[in-house]
């Protein structure tokens, strides 16, 4: 009886060192989910913190990009405004070289006046005017 008590204590002894063994294994395995799930928490504040920056660059960049927008245009008008006052200046001393010159009788000089002024508004002078360069 007591080859009996010894095997069934060492069967007990053998199974609570299988059940502490199972014990810490399971210990190992939580404190492996905890440090996962840790990591998957701050993965994902990361991922909030990464994404609200891009958003924030990209309104920046937005506004940017608007201003500089602005600013062309603005430009622009600028360019179209100085271009409309020398044409109506131009205009302008053309129609009084003409109206002088149509008072003091000078009928050929009206034909010079008038084939000058087509020549250079048919020429570069008008076209280039009124075009867009690619840098503006």
């Amino acid at each position: 009886m007591t080859d009996n008590l010894n095997k069934e204590s060492k069967d007990i002894v053998e199974i609570n060192y299988e059940i502490e063994r199972i014990n810490e294994k399971v210990q190992s395995i939580e404190r492996i989910a905890s440090t996962v799930e840790s990591l998957a928490d701050s993965g994902l504040k990361s991922w909030d913190k990464y994404l609200q920056q891009k958003d924030e660059r990209e309104k920046r960049e937005s506004i940017v990009k608007q201003q500089i927008h602005e600013k062309e245009i603005e430009s622009e008008d600028k360019k179209h405004k100085r271009s409309i006052y020398l044409l109506s200046g131009l205009l302008a001393v053309v129609f009084i070289l003409l109206i002088t010159a149509l008072i003091v009788e000078q009928y050929d000089l009206v034909k010079v006046i008038l084939n000058s002024t087509l020549a250079v508004a048919g020429g570069a002078g008008i076209t280039a005017m009124f075009k867009k360069g690619k840098n503006s």
